[in-house]
């Protein structure tokens, strides 16, 4: 001992003084007991003339264990009966609410918060300073305890071990995908499933088997190979480390300052053209700090509000708040109330926004140049806020002194708090400074923020912001500045408003206040009433209380950004502040706060905008309100707990149980759940990291201490030095203690070899496994004890949870094989559990089967595909179907598969073969439609499945994307929870693509689909019967009828739960259709989706809202009149693409529509395919088909991609144009289209007159353009084959309608005429019409079957030279003085066309009036764009 302390006292050599514990020690070795008494006349080692503490009566326990001491001593090893005295006190919570996070489920997070929530327990200790820490075992005892230990089986390991091995087997998954397997399609999941081996199929798992067996088998499974010391699995507590004394506290109390009110009244501007946003907040200019979050306001009128309703279409009321407390810790006459406006971002700097509120007013309106000028800001500012709405730029600011406010020297005149008068502040504080500071300094002893007198200010100028200055600090001088008589500032011109305030003290319980977490303070008697807010107070220096109210925010400020030095262009730089939750974009978390008239809380954030600044200041504050709250519990207490639970006797604890009511099995389940967190398996690769990262932190922080210390040369440089020589470790990691004067190693060394590391991972494996096992034998115990007791009801369910959460965890082979056969055990026993009662225990446990049934380890998929099977078959059995089930499996697919980092495909679908294969060895069952709905489900799923995973592989091909979504969407028809979810991301993508039509669909068939449902659960009048109403919108939305046997009713627990399955979801879905129909352009379906929403704010009497409707129905209708030729909207182009090659997979032989923006040429979206695709197989695969001819697989090369790629037309018959009259009839609803192809006999594509033919093909698609996705395939095709003669007859009866147009075009456009004019009768063209003439007329045709095509062709030239003759009459009309000469000349060739003409088609040719004889074909029966017969060549 004496040497040992003589190496761990190394570093106090030369102190030459005794540790005050050492004296204990030797005082209490030597002086302890009686029988000891004879040696006190020995030596003793320490010197008494030292000052000596009393004797440690904690380590004199700790060396002489219970029992060793008989005698009178004895009772001084016990612990008093009377130690402790317990005060329980209320504890008021202040607000409505609890103030802890709603969605916290971990009970040790629970546990942890419930300091701010319980009622204050105040424990008196009377015999305190003699307790102690009893150490029952060692480190060497533990290690020696911990020999022989087997190693677990951990999915965490294993697929750590393997994540190089599945990088490369991924890569090749995704070389195949799409190469050599037909995907897509149900032949497709047979292909893949059936080329997929299963897992090995578990022994009597389909056997019927007693309960009472069932249970002492797996008991008996349980207990072989079971580790029998579970303390020796539990690191040892650290020996040396201090015992904590706590003296008895006063009841803490939360801290609050002096409390001042501000009510934002109104803020009106000489013009008004756009909303302005005003932000208050307090700084300190004496501490330069900001001494409170910001508080934002909104006193626009609705007309300005409404400008931006497209970007925040529902404004919480919290966000509606005009008035604000603010706490004051520290008062002080250098408080400033700064208010900075701000405006939605435009083009143009802070200068050039500001000017029109320097010069212009609205009294000058009567000008016309000002009025002329008024309007185009107001369009200019309509226009910025529908496209940048969500940015924000600086405006303008100002500020308040304070202590002009509260104190009586200030210099502002006081009003009577019962009159009406009004305090107002003038200028830039010049009238109030020239007295204020005429007179004496305000000290900080007058600054009384508690009790002055009210005052209502009107604050009327405000100073630009100016883009280079925008800091704290600059504000700091601004403010310092302006209590200078002389102020700067005073001589800037102002930007004029009025904005007026009332400043008092706050009342001591004000009603309707919202804290800074927009919890409901009380008193709130109406939560419908505009709140009041409590700003948080940042206090200018440290208050010392401590915090009893739960508050977890966190501010973000940007400071700055520089980009000057970076090339190229940047500029409107905003800085996104946002909240993840991981990597991936969509796990954004909307924990950010709204700002003032807008939603409560957001997933991101934007900084305002400097106007073409490369390095701007910013001087946004981002609240954030965070959810992450990790909880310490104890460990030594919960393997304690364990440690009775595992040595205890069964029949003691069955007994045991029995006695306890529901609340404390509850608590105890608790506990158990606690447990399993607790001692959850981390990984080895965990465990390293954190050994690595600790050892960095160590000698990080070591060298940073000795290199501050060193920094001072003198004696503390030359203490550290000589220490660094004298310590006998070395360069070993060392700790200091300030409890004790050396140096001593860390028992908990970081800096571990590779095989300490790889032993700590075995007894963490181990411990982990036998902590969830006794766990889990206790489970068993409680499910024994109640199953025969009233308690049943209320304790299965919270087992099951207990039991779901083991699984959720990272957990062994072994362990997760007897959890299943548990679960299996229960599910068995109490399916009325699972299939009767709540939803979400058999959502969960779908979920956690699925889950395992992906995992890498052979053994834990076998467990779980067993437990999903007969979870199946066990639903079955209750209602001949398993419909509960099925939905609930597919919605966890979904979850599975977007939430899981290291989703395996392959093994998920290993997994499902096993399922198949239970299928088809289940005898009992092979009579029943089971195995049919088992092998429908598991197709389904896996199409669900490698249309999510190859999501990830597509997101730089949006049409295959979409696709996809649309496949995923497909596949969850009767899941509508899910489909409405994927057909809002699908809305979501086509916004983002500005897709603006497709998205109003998606959003169509989201409210169909909701209508259907809400139309199962109750028949509401002014409701839409289902999707069947929504047919006029589109035929499409007819695939939402939920008809499938399948269909679970809404009323089912856990189908339809989302918010939009409800009458305000179904509004808000068609609002955001129209709104999406408006950015489309496509206000005739804006109409359509108002006829279904009127009905419903007609029965609510919500006449605001019908208002709202009916105007933005004159706008629409307005639109559409302004815009009747339609080609002010150009709604889309349309291409054929039909791809070719195996090197599409699914995709080969296949023949899409694609709908591409307005005015997209050929050769753009050949290059957009050619080049994406190049890039995908390379650039010498892919080869584009430039004609649009038949294409013979059979002489492609099978080693290239093929592209065919053909522009189209809308195609109607000519019955179905007289229903399609405008231009919005005859580009929606699309179904059909058509293109030609020039041809020859002798196969040439062009030829002379007489040879040229025309093949026209019409393709018709399985939906109608516009719909929920941008490409569509062809399902049907037929050609029809032109003769010449036809040819030319189309050819003349599109120069004439192109004539008729430009004659008739209101207004008229004489440029445009003349060129028609010109290419019709001019004499270089001359030859155009009058061959065609010359080549069709002159004879009489040979073939009876032409003659009326012959006279058709005849009465196409009559009306030609008609139109002519029109056209040359209306140019007369529009020509100047300086054009007659040119129009003379086209007169002139027009008359010498007519004459060539006349003889050919004035003359009658008898043999065309003869009667033709019956050809015996029947009648074509009708064709539209809907349903086509035709007995011309079709392909289906």
């Amino acid at each position: 001992m004496a040497s040992s302390t003589s190496e761990r006292r190394a570093f106090a050599h030369k102190i030459n003084r005794t540790v005050a514990a050492e004296v204990r020690k030797q005082v209490s070795r030597e002086y302890g007991s009686p029988q000891l008494s004879k040696k006190r006349g020995a030596h003793q080692p320490v010197p008494l003339t030292e000052v000596v503490e009393p004797v440690d009566y904690e380590e004199y326990v700790s060396s002489h264990a219970p029992g060793a001491e008989p005698g009178p001593l004895r009772q001084l090893m016990e612990f008093p009966p009377d130690d402790l005295e317990l005060l329980l006190q209320d504890r008021e919570c202040t607000t409505l609410e609890p103030p802890l996070p709603e969605d916290t489920f971990d009970p040790r997070v629970r546990d942890a918060l419930g300091v701010y929530t319980d009622d204050w327990l105040i424990i008196q200790r009377k015999y305190q300073r003699y307790s102690t820490t009893h150490t029952p075992h060692n480190s060497e005892r533990q290690r020696e305890r911990q020999r022989g230990l087997v190693k677990q089986t951990f999915e965490l390991d294993e697929a750590a071990a393997a994540d190089r091995q599945d990088d490369q087997d991924d890569a090749k998954r995704r070389s195949v995908s799409l190469d050599d397997t037909p995907r897509g399609s149900w032949a497709s999941s047979i292909f893949d499933l059936k080329n997929s081996l299963p897992d090995a199929l578990l022994p009597a798992v389909l056997e019927r088997t007693a309960a009472e067996d069932m249970d002492r088998r797996n008991a008996e499974a349980r207990m072989q190979g079971r580790h029998p010391d579970l303390l020796g699995l539990f690191p040892p507590p650290d020996e040396d480390e201090a015992v904590e004394r706590c003296s008895v506290p006063e009841v803490p109390k939360e801290h609050c300052g002096q409390r001042i009110m501000v009510k934002c009244l109104s803020l009106k501007f000489e013009i008004e053209i756009e909303p302005i946003f005003g932000t208050l907040a307090l700084y300190d200019v004496k501490e330069k700090k900001k001494i409170s979050e910001d508080f934002h306001f909104d006193l626009n009128s609705d007309q300005m509000k409404g400008l931006l309703r497209p970007h925040t279409p529902h404004a919480a009321i919290s966000t509606l708040a005009r008035s604000a407390i603010f706490s004051i810790t520290y008062p002080s006459a250098d408080i400033f109330l700064v208010i900075k406006l701000e405006k939605v971002l435009q083009q143009g700097d802070i200068g050039e926004s500001c000017e029109p509120y320097m010069v212009m007013k609205e009294s000058d309106s009567s000008k016309v140049t000002h009025k002329e000028k008024l309007e185009k800001l107001r369009l200019q500012a309509e226009t910025s806020c529908s496209r940048l709405g969500r940015y924000r730029m600086p405006f303008a600011w100002t500020a308040i002194h304070l202590v002009n406010i509260v104190s009586s020297v200030g210099g502002l005149e006081r009003s009577d708090p019962d009159s009406d008068s009004e305090r107002k502040g003038h200028g830039t504080w010049n009238e109030r400074k020239k007295k204020g500071f005429e007179r004496m300094s305000v000290g900080e002893d007058m600054c009384n923020f508690a009790t002055f007198r009210p005052a209502t200010l009107t604050v009327t100028n405000f100073f630009k912001q100016e883009g280079d200055r925008l800091s704290n600090e600059d504000l700091y001088k601004f403010l310092a500045d302006m209590r200078r008589p002389s102020s700067v500032l005073r001589r800037l011109r102002p930007v004029t408003a009025q904005l007026k305030i009332d400043i008092s003290p706050a009342p001591d319980s004000p009603h309707y206040c919202l804290s800074p977490e927009l919890l409901h303070v009380k008193p709130y008697p109406d939560l419908r009433v505009r709140p009041t807010k409590e700003v948080l107070e940042f206090p200018a220096r440290y208050v010392y209380t401590p915090h009893t109210a739960y508050r977890n925010l966190l501010y973000i400020y940007p400071q700055s950004l520089n980009f000057s030095s970076r090339q190229g262009s940047v500029r409107n730089i905003a800085v996104k502040v946002q909240f993840m939750a991981g990597e991936d974009p969509s796990l954004a978390m909307p924990v950010i706060f709204g700002k003032s008239s807008c939603a409560e809380f957001f997933t991101e954030a934007y900084s305002p905008v400097i106007y073409h600044d490369k390095s701007p200041e910013f001087y946004e504050e981002t609240g954030r309100q965070c959810s992450s709250l990790s909880a310490e519990c104890s460990r030594t207490l919960l393997v304690s707990f364990l440690w009775v639970l595992k040595n205890a006797d069964a029949a003691l604890l069955e007994s045991w149980v029995s006695d306890l009511s529901v609340l404390q099995i509850n608590r105890l389940l608790d506990l158990l759940h606690l447990s399993v967190s607790c001692f959850e398996y981390k990984g080895r690769k965990a465990l390293e990291r954190i050994n690595s990262l600790t050892f960095k932190k160590s000698q990080d922080m070591k060298a940073r201490l000795e290199e501050a210390i060193l920094g001072t040369i003198g004696a503390r440089q030359e203490m550290v030095r000589r220490c660094r020589e004298r310590s006998p470790y070395g360069n070993e990691n060392v700790r200091w203690r300030k409890n004790v004067t050396h140096w001593r190693q860390n028992t908990d060394r970081v800096d571990k070899t590779k095989v300490e590391t790889e032993q700590e991972s075995v007894v963490d494996g181990n411990l982990a496994t036998e902590a969830s096992l006794v766990v889990l034998d206790t489970l068993e115990i409680i499910v024994k004890t109640v199953q025969v007791s009233e308690l049943k009801e209320s304790v299965l369910g919270g087992v099951l949870r207990v039991l779901l959460h083991s699984m959720a965890g990272s957990q062994s082979a072994l362990f997760l094989q007897h959890c299943f056969t548990t679960q299996r055990g229960l599910v068995f026993k109490f399916p009325e559990m699972l299939f009767e009662e709540d939803t979400e225990l058999c959502a969960d446990l779908c979920l956690r089967l699925l889950r395992h049934c992906s995992s890498s380890v052979g053994s834990v998929r076998s467990q779980a595909s067993a437990s999903l099977y007969l979870l199946m078959r066990q639903n079955f059995e209750i209602g001949n179907n398993f419909a509960r089930v099925k939905m609930q499996v597919t919605m966890s697919l979904s979850s599975l598969v977007g939430t899981s980092q290291n989703f395996n495909e392959e093994h998920l679908r290993r997994s499902l073969k096993t399922i198949l294969t239970y299928a088809e060895e289940d005898l009992e069952l092979r009579d029943s439609s089971f195995p049919e709905q088992v092998q429908d489900l598991v197709f389904n799923l896996h199409m669900i499945l490698t249309d999510t995973v190859k999501m990830k592989e597509h997101q730089q091909d949006p049409e295959m994307l979409i696709d996809l979504m649309y496949r995923i969407a497909k596949g969850y028809q009767n899941s509508p929870d899910l489909r409405l979810t994927w057909l809002q991301n699908m809305a979501g993508k086509h916004s983002e693509r500005g897709n603006h039509a497709e998205a109003a669909h998606c959003l169509v068939h989201s409210a169909a689909l909701v209508a259907e449902y809400l139309n199962m659960l109750e028949d509401c009048r002014y409701l839409p019967i289902g999707c069947v109403t929504f047919q006029h919108i589109s035929s499409n939305v007819l695939e939402e009828s939920a008809v499938s046997d399948d269909i679970l009713s809404p009323e089912e627990e856990g189908i339809c739960a989302g918010k939009y399955f409800s009458e305000s979801g179904l509004v808000g879905l068609l609002e955001q259709a129209a709104t999406s129909f408006h950015m489309a352009s496509m206000y005739e379906a804006i109409n359509e989706v108002y006829k279904i929403l009127l009905p419903v704010h007609e029965a609510n009497r919500d006449f605001k809202k019908l208002a709202t409707v009916h105007g933005k129905l004159q706008d629409a209708f307005n639109k559409i009149y302004n815009q009747s030729s339609g080609w002010e909207r150009m709604f889309g182009t349309y291409f054929r693409v039909g791809f070719y090659g195996c090197r599409y997979g699914d995709l080969d032989e296949q023949e899409f529509v694609y709908k591409e923006p307005s005015i997209t040429k050929l050769a753009e979206i050949s290059h957009r395919l050619e080049e994406f695709y190049a890039e995908r197989f390379g650039d010498d695969v892919v080869e584009i088909i430039k004609d649009s001819n038949h294409v013979d697989k059979n002489k492609l090369d099978p080693n290239k991609a093929y592209l065919q790629i053909t522009y189209v037309e809308p195609f109607f018959d000519t019955y179905e144009l007289k229903e399609r009259i405008t231009y919005f009839d005859k580009n929606y609803n699309l179904r059909t289209f058509m293109y030609c192809t020039p041809f020859t006999l002798d196969g040439r594509a062009h030829g002379d007159l007489h040879e040229q033919y025309k093949r026209k093909s019409i393709l018709t698609t399985s939906h109608a353009f516009p719909y929920i996705k941008t490409r569509i395939n062809v399902i049907h095709k037929e050609e029809i084959i032109l003769v010449p003669m036809e040819v030319a007859i189309e050819d003349m009866q599109k120069k004439t309608q192109e004539l008729a147009f430009a004659t008739h075009q209101e207004p008229a456009d004489a440029k445009m005429l003349q060129m028609v004019l010109q290419g019709s009768v001019g004499t270089t063209v001359n030859q155009g019409p009058l061959e065609v003439a010359q080549v069709f007329l002159s004879d009489i045709p040979d073939d009876p079957k032409l003659y009326r095509h012959h006279n058709k062709l005849r009465l196409c030239f009559k009306d030609f030279t008609k139109r002519c003759e029109d056209a040359l009459r209306k140019n007369k009309t529009l020509i100047g003085p300086d054009q007659k000469e040119y129009h003379k000349e086209m007169e002139r060739n027009y008359n010498k066309l007519k004459e060539s003409l006349g003889p050919l088609i004035n003359r009658k040719i008898p043999q065309l009036y003869r009667t033709l004889p019956a050809t015996g074909l029947q009648p074509a029966t009708q064709r539209n764009s809907f349903s086509r017969s035709s007995l011309r060549r079709g392909d289906c």
